[in-house]
């Protein structure tokens, strides 16, 4: 699903290459710099993004609803939205989401409840069951049965800084782990 890749390196079509903030993050997995960059595609350039939701929703085997309100919503306020500065990559953030993520994981665990990881971040936002990195920009915005829209409002909300995080999960088979900071 993630149209804007060739293997492991991203294709950024013009404009779009100023959504490309982690060229020099050494940590992260590629993956976890697309996360990041489709979120940024959405903050920047949020009706190039509208565009990406109206193929993702057609084209995804895993998205089911391809008009509910979840996805109607996104859609409006993508219309609407002023471009949100990029995201940036923060060690430290990355060093908290990894941690959760690999705990939760190993315990096959949900929610925010970290036991042994410390907290630290702003915002957070986690998602089981996806490894595609645009697939888990769009559940996350899409945020599908959330009625506080919260993994929405952390992604294109006031934070500056970011981690993302990857690991196996126990139940799920992959969780996704994002901490913010401002």
């Amino acid at each position: 699903m993630s149209g804007l890749t060739d293997g492991d390196s991203l294709v950024v079509p013009g404009v779009l290459k100023k959504a490309v903030t982690t060229a020099d993050c050494d940590y992260m997995t590629a993956d976890e710099k697309q996360v990041i960059y489709y979120l940024n595609v959405a903050r920047m350039y949020p009706a190039h993004f509208s565009e990406l939701l109206r193929v993702y929703v057609t084209e995804s085997p895993f998205h089911k609803a391809k008009n509910s309100n979840y996805v109607n919503s996104l859609k409006s306020e993508l219309k609407i939205m002023k471009p949100l500065p990029p995201l940036l990559p923060d060690k430290a953030m990355w060093e908290l989401s990894r941690c959760w993520a690999t705990e939760a994981g190993n315990k096959g665990l949900t929610g925010h409840n970290r036991k042994k990881c410390k907290a630290g971040y702003m915002g957070e936002c986690c998602q089981y069951g996806v490894s595609d990195p645009m697939e888990i920009v769009m559940e996350l915005l899409i945020d599908e049965g959330i009625s506080s829209l919260g993994h929405r409002r952390i992604c294109l909300g006031n934070f500056t800084h970011v981690g993302v995080s990857i690991q196996p999960h126990k139940k799920y088979r992959v969780n996704t782990v994002l901490d913010f900071d401002r």
